[in-house]
């Protein structure tokens, strides 16, 4: 994953387009896609969080499989 730079890149910018749907930052791209907006602030963090977790979980995982397969 980091040994790609463009799926890094890549990785990032779905990361920041995600950050921005969830936290309502540019109304015409809500619109675009028809989300509706997050009930509450709690919700936001949580989902915030488990794309971060889901980073560092695939993460982890790759180094692990490169550790194993080197």
């Amino acid at each position: 994953m980091w040994d790609n730079r463009k799926l890094k890149w890549l990785l990032a910018a779905n990361f920041l387009v995600l950050s921005g749907c969830i936290y309502n930052i540019n109304d015409e791209i809500r619109e675009k896609f028809e989300l509706v907006p997050y009930p509450n602030d709690e919700f936001k963090e949580t989902v915030i969080t488990h794309l971060v977790g889901d980073l560092v979980i695939c993460y982890t995982v790759e180094y692990i499989c490169k550790q194993l397969y080197l």
